[in-house]
């Protein structure tokens, strides 16, 4: 367990992001070890790289878009099917199928990256409408 994940987890939490749910190759035991320690409620374990792209198509069925955080080889197949993938480190085939890689070996920078995108998500929406309002004031 990576000593950052834990304040990582809790600052996601603070800002919204309540739904974390931890996929693992490790058996259910050690999941749940690891899962108490760094905050998560739902974990599903004994996961192959096949089982992990199951639960990201089934929890997108459940709650719309995902994020998917991982930093393996097992976990490209999931990061490509999620909505936006994020890989950790620089295992080579995580970081060709992620949307983002965080290239120190730890989940910190995930929650600034998270509020970074969303100012800038603010500011294009900004930007289109005050385009848009010019553009009927002036025509």
């Amino acid at each position: 367990v990576r000593p950052s994940s834990r304040a990582a987890l809790a600052e996601l939490k603070r800002m919204g992001l309540h739904h974390l749910v931890m996929l693992t190759g490790d058996n259910a035991a050690t999941a749940q070890i690891v899962a108490d320690e760094v905050g998560v409620s739902e974990t599903l374990a004994n996961c192959l790289p096949e089982d992990k792209v199951d639960a990201v198509r089934t929890l997108q069925a459940r709650y719309g878009e995902i994020a998917m955080v991982g930093d393996g080889i097992n976990d490209a197949p999931a990061l490509a099917a999620s909505t936006v993938g994020i890989a950790i480190g620089n295992t080579a085939q995580a970081m060709e199928t992620a949307d983002v890689t965080l290239m120190r070996d730890s989940l910190l920078p995930l929650p600034f990256a998270i509020r970074l995108s969303r100012a800038a998500m603010r500011t294009v929406k900004v930007n289109v409408a005050f385009s848009l309002l010019v553009k009927f004031v002036v025509f």
